[in-house]
């Protein structure tokens, strides 16, 4: 049921940041003067009067977004995973079951090296979980910028860049907690 409804969520946000992409040049514009004049008075304070412009709070709306896109992209991923260990402990044969799987010795135990320690534990989840989620964040960004060359608005690459780096923001954070929580039951 988690699954279903992080999928859903996940398109909803598809939709809203592929649907701004389709937004025209003036209407877009006129939605980055509406934020800026809400964000203005907090943002002024933090970056200065002068630095605060349709730009600034074009750049924060891609990072946003795909930090947003990052969690729950992150946040399926945990949710694949424990479905995939509830698999492998429900079926007699684990070992089978879990060759089967694509998270195979991680997500059953069955990996003999396999040390318990933080570091360790941070690395399988970094290199598995969190690089597949921003991997599937790049793909969906390409996806956007490309959007935007038929709405009349141009693509940027830096925009490309920038929405990975809100993502792999979004997945560390997700991972970090799940790291915590893995060590620390406690820890909700």
């Amino acid at each position: 049921m988690k699954r279903k409804i992080i999928t859903i969520i996940i398109f909803l946000t598809l939709a809203f940041i592929w649907g701004h992409s389709m937004v025209p040049r003036p209407a877009s514009a006129d939605e980055s003067g509406f934020f800026l004049k809400i964000f203005y008075p907090v943002l002024s304070v933090i970056v200065g009067r002068d630095r605060v412009t349709n730009h600034l709070i074009r750049k924060m709306a891609h990072f946003t977004e795909y930090f947003i896109l990052g969690t729950e992209l992150r946040l399926y991923q945990n949710v694949r995973f424990s479905d995939t260990v509830a698999a492998c402990t429900t079926i007699s044969d684990t070992a089978e079951a879990c060759t089967a799987t694509s998270d195979a010795g991680a997500a059953c135990g069955t990996d003999p090296e396999r040390s318990e320690s933080l570091i360790n534990r941070f690395s399988r989840l970094l290199h598995g979980r969190m690089l597949t989620s921003v991997r599937y964040a790049f793909y969906i960004a390409f996806i956007d910028e490309t959007i935007q060359i038929f709405s009349g608005r141009g693509s940027q690459i830096a925009d490309v860049w920038l929405d990975v780096f809100g993502a792999c923001c979004g997945t560390a954070i997700i991972s970090l907690l799940s790291v915590c929580k893995s060590v620390n039951p406690m820890v909700e």
